[in-house]
């Protein structure tokens, strides 16, 4: 105490010099402080996270803003879906670490089909179109919009040989958004039903695979683009939902493989190494024989790997089906003695529908 009284009777001396009233300091200091916090929210950034939705917890409101930087950092994009049924192979990607050079980003995903347990692309002697599986398998919309280019009347090519005129063939290109533009290319000729101005709902026909363009063998060429020319610089745009599975052995070499690029030794590359070499991402159907695929939520698919649509489940979804103040009885079937906990379904700010336990108060967010 002593100390204290000494200390401020000589900062009062020498705070007296230049006119500072030593005993209000600490209401400045204060009232100073809270100034630049508030002046804080109008820059918000790492330091200071506004929080819109009050949760009175410092920890509850850490933990909504942690899992909502998550849930919703994709909230604001068009969910691309795989512009195909089954299962194929992607025999080009971008890589997963080191970027595209930045001059041109090359021309995204070729896909082609791929089902027998050897692992390769044809049946039979792989000499003609219909000996491919991918051929004349239907191409759909990946989303909701407008197509705003069509080309159908290209023939395709005998299996081997590639049209270097018109390189990318029989293509179809639909705007999503603004700024936000997928092509598929390659398509059999007179194959697309749809025109030019014409809404497409997503998993409409937009045509059939096919061998048109620089294409050795029947495959699809889907890519997503910020213009509507055909062959625009592609973006890294991410697919919404997609199961995914690591790539089996490689394959035998496909008969338009072995006569188009003899030098070519890669598995999975096929005609497609000498045809788009200097090109970007592609998709194959897969083999018969993979490892157990795992959901994939807006992500791009990786060279190598095989990808499909995420099969529906009936019985789960009904499940899901439960409106907003419903209360789940829970029990552990390996402890039966153990009381039941009761799991309500609410909505927070955002609509969002979760899960709550009543006894601990843990939620997990769902989607139907």
């Amino acid at each position: 105490m002593p100390a204290t009284v000494v200390g401020l009777a000589a900062l009062t001396a020498w705070l007296a010099r230049l006119g500072l009233p030593a005993l209000s300091l600490p209401y400045c200091g204060t009232a100073l402080l809270l100034l630049h916090v508030l002046r804080l929210r109008e820059r918000a950034g790492r330091g200071l996270v506004l929080t819109p939705v009050q949760r009175y917890s410092p920890e509850r409101n850490l933990y909504a803003y942690a899992t909502d930087q998550v849930r919703l950092a994709h909230a604001g994009m068009v969910p691309l879906t795989l512009p195909f049924l089954g299962t194929w192979r992607c025999t080009q990607g971008y890589p997963p670490r080191r970027p595209h050079p930045p001059r041109r980003l090359g021309p995204g995903p070729g896909l082609r089909h791929h089902t027998d347990a050897d692992g390769r692309t044809y049946q039979g002697a792989g000499l003609s179109l219909s000996d491919f599986y991918a051929y004349n398998k239907p191409v759909l919309a990946p989303a909701d919009g407008v197509v705003v280019e069509v080309i159908q009347h290209i023939d395709d090519n005998p299996i081997g040989e590639v049209n270097l005129v018109q390189n990318w063939g029989n293509t179809v290109v639909v705007r999503h958004a603004p700024g936000l533009y997928t092509q598929l290319s390659h398509l059999r000729a007179h194959s697309v039903p749809v025109q030019v101005g014409e809404q497409v709902r997503r998993g409409d026909v937009l045509g059939t695979c096919g061998n048109s363009g620089r294409s050795p063998e029947p495959h699809l060429h889907f890519q997503v683009q910020a213009t509507p020319y055909v062959g625009s610089r592609t973006l890294a745009y991410p697919l919404a939902y997609f199961m995914a599975a690591e790539a089996p052995e490689a394959p035998a070499a496909s008969p338009a493989e072995r006569r188009f690029s003899p030098r070519v030794a890669q598995p999975f590359r096929g005609p497609l190494a000498a045809a788009a070499e200097a090109s970007a991402p592609a998709l194959v159907l897969g083999a018969a024989h993979l490892a157990a695929p795992r959901l994939r939520h807006f992500a791009v698919p990786v060279a190598g790997e095989t990808v499909s649509l995420p099969a529906f489940h009936q019985g789960l979804s009904q499940a899901l089906r439960l409106p907003p103040g419903y209360v789940l009885e829970v029990r552990d079937a390996n402890e039966p003695d153990t009381p039941a906990r009761h799991w309500e379904v609410s909505t927070d700010a955002y609509n969002l529908r979760y899960l709550r336990c009543q006894h601990s108060g843990a939620m997990v967010y769902y989607r139907r």
